[in-house]
């Protein structure tokens, strides 16, 4: 009998931890293509710590975190891997492209694909001397979400003879060796071909899914808050327009309050969580609020500056979507958001519209097996946009 779905294997790379979902992906054309997917197993492995950061020994501790996290996985056969990179482990390029003629042009998909991959490999050789750690890349994703005529979006561009055009191609790739070993690494656990396993981009994965569920007509900012290193994405009709990253994350909180209560990085994580989640002692809470409070300042002025780097005429939009790796620091960077500093940095009036996704209000995408007890945003994000 014919499967009305597939098990999809969902590997969540960030920079501190290795997210692992199973999930019921329902064929489009099936009776039941309308039924959302469900994740029916998921479980998250923090890679190790330590007190300095060091991406540059950081991919064996990542990909050791797939080996063990893989071992956990119920026996099932899996159809497809969809594998999605954070920071640091891809990078995403986006570029407005122009196409133009003094006589007019026929648009077609294969003009615009030769144009692309002009632009593919200018990128490629700009890596190789400009972004260490880069030089060796792998395209992962190549999309050209919007093509504009006269300055108008167009949905159907095609096969018109035009002028000119004008079209954001959006780019991701990743370290080739990076790439090479995980799926490697997969292919030890399971039988598949390598045309099923699939690498995607985190970035590009949560600028379609917020933009189609939070986005409004002036867009959204998504901030997705790693371990170690903070992402930036400005969306305007689902789109991603800008992005930018900075070296700061969740374990720069744990650090100072393991720095400041003179304990282990475990100890300092547990009473991180205990405080946001607001159960810890009043005087520890005030001194981890108060040890925090230059980490908050600095962190502000990171996304500001960040921000500064977006071209002049970019909107910051007033809707920010928080997306956390550790979930339970969320209330943090929520109130982070929320303070008028952080407003006053970004030179914008009034307040922001902050949404923090929570598994409850993605009832309608997705379906969580009753045997599951918890799924991360970032991972039940991932999983919608299948």
């Amino acid at each position: 009998m014919r499967k009305d779905h597939e098990n999809v294997l969902v590997i969540d790379i960030g920079s501190g931890s290795v997210g692992l979902g199973l999930v019921s992906n329902y064929k489009t054309g099936s009776k039941n293509d309308s039924k959302k997917n469900i994740i029916n197993f998921c479980t998250r492995y923090e890679l190790e710590y330590t007190n300095e950061v060091n991406f540059g020994t950081s991919p064996e501790k990542m990909l050791s975190g797939i080996e063990n996290s893989l071992k956990q996985i119920p026996k099932q056969t899996i159809d497809k891997i969809h594998i999605f990179l954070h920071s640091p482990w891809h990078v995403v390029h986006t570029k407005q492209v122009l196409i133009s003629d003094p006589k007019k042009i026929n648009l077609t998909k294969k003009l615009v694909q030769k144009t692309s991959e002009s632009e593919i490999a200018n990128f490629t050789t700009y890596a190789k001397t400009n972004l260490h750690g880069y030089d060796q890349l792998t395209l992962i994703e190549s999309t050209v979400p919007e093509v504009k005529i006269n300055g108008y979006i167009v949905p159907d561009p095609f096969n018109k003879k035009v002028d000119g055009c004008e079209f954001l191609l959006s780019l991701a790739f990743a370290p080739s060796n990076v790439v090479a070993s995980i799926e490697n690494l997969c292919l030890k656990f399971f039988a598949l071909n390598k045309k099923n396993i699939k690498f995607r981009s985190a970035t590009l994965a949560f600028a379609h899914v917020c933009g189609t569920l939070y986005s409004g007509s002036n867009g959204i900012m998504i901030l997705d808050v790693g371990s170690e290193i903070t992402d930036i994405s400005l969306i305007k009709n689902n789109v991603l327009n800008f992005g930018v990253s900075f070296a700061e994350g969740t374990h720069d909180i744990v650090r100072k309050i393991s720095q400041t209560l003179n304990t282990n990085f475990s100890d300092a994580s547990s009473k991180a969580h205990a405080r946001f989640l607001g159960i810890l002692n009043t005087s520890l809470s005030t001194q981890i609020d108060d040890c925090l409070k230059p980490l908050e300042d600095g962190w502000q002025k990171s996304v500001a500056n960040s921000l500064a780097k977006a071209p002049k005429n970019e909107i910051i939009p007033k809707t920010v979507v928080l997306i956390c790796e550790e979930s339970a620091i969320s209330p943090w960077y929520n109130k982070s958001i929320a303070t008028d500093t952080f407003t006053q940095y970004l030179k914008t009036d009034g307040k922001f519209r902050i949404i923090s996704p929570n598994t409850d209000a993605l009832k309608n995408n997705l379906d969580v097996h009753t045997d599951v007890k918890y799924v991360d945003i970032s991972l039940s994000l991932l999983c919608i946009s299948l």
